[in-house]
Parts: structure tokens; sequence; C-alpha cells
């Protein structure tokens, strides 16, 4: 189990460098705040290195993914918040997994399906109101 979390802190590392090299092909700059705009041209790069690498994290946290299966065991992972950090990472026999994610679909089906009469009342409620305001608009004008 062990070498599971260090392989899976390595791919997550590997994941951000890629993430970083894309963004130095496409010549992405990171923006420096004021307070980290240096005098001296080794400070400045610190900081823009360290906000390239904030960045990589942010855009994993977009297009990661957060969730690996490595035999009976399922791994959560979460970007670390500092940048210096290792990812956070949790981990689930794949039943609780399963019966989980089964859990929050039935959740969220359910919820599609009120919220979808809640949208057909207000569309119902928005055509009533714009006949009333059409018939009202016609006796003033005529």
């Amino acid at each position: 189990m062990n070498t599971d979390f260090h392989t899976l802190e390595k791919e997550f590392r590997e994941e951000l460098q890629a993430i970083r090299e894309t963004l130095d092909q496409l010549g992405h700059e990171p923006e420096l705040a004021d307070w980290q705009k240096s005098s001296s041209d080794a400070g400045r790069r610190v900081m823009q290195s360290l906000n390239q690498s904030a960045e990589a994290l942010n855009i994993w946290d977009q297009i990661g993914v957060p969730i690996r299966r490595r035999g009976s065991t399922v791994f959560r992972i979460w970007a670390p918040r500092d940048v210096m950090g290792s990812p956070i990472i949790k981990t689930l026999p794949i039943d609780a997994f399963l019966i989980g994610a089964a859990e929050q679909t039935a959740t969220d089906r359910i919820e599609i399906d009120r919220f979808k009469k809640l949208f057909e009342n207000w569309r119902i409620a928005a055509i009533i109101l714009a006949i009333i305001l059409v018939l009202i608009a016609a006796r003033w004008i005529f």
C-alpha cells in the first residue's frame, strides 16, 4: 500500500511538470504581485517559478483525474494548498467507493428531477406573466 502512495505522488508530480512544460511551450509567464517584484533578476525568477507552480496546481485541480484505482482500493488525490507541499491522498475500499458513488448518483437524480419541476413551474409563471403584460399593453395602446 505504501508503494501505491509513492507511485501516486510520483504520477502527480509528473502531471504537474507536464502542465508547467506546456505553460512554458505556450510562452505563458505568470504575473507577479507588486510585493513579489524584486530588483534582482534571480528573485524575480524564483517568484515566477512559484507562481507558475501555483498555476499548475490550479490547472490540475480543474482537469486532473483525482480518483485512481489500484486493485481493490480507490485513491482520491487532492492538490496541496502549498506549492511546495505533497498531494493529499486518501483511500477507500472499492466496495465502499461504489456504494457512495451509487448513493450520490441517486441523490443527484432526485435533485435534477426536483429542479426540472421547479424550472417548469417558473416557465409557466413567466408565460402567464408575459400574456398578462401583453394584454395590459394592448388595452393601454388601443
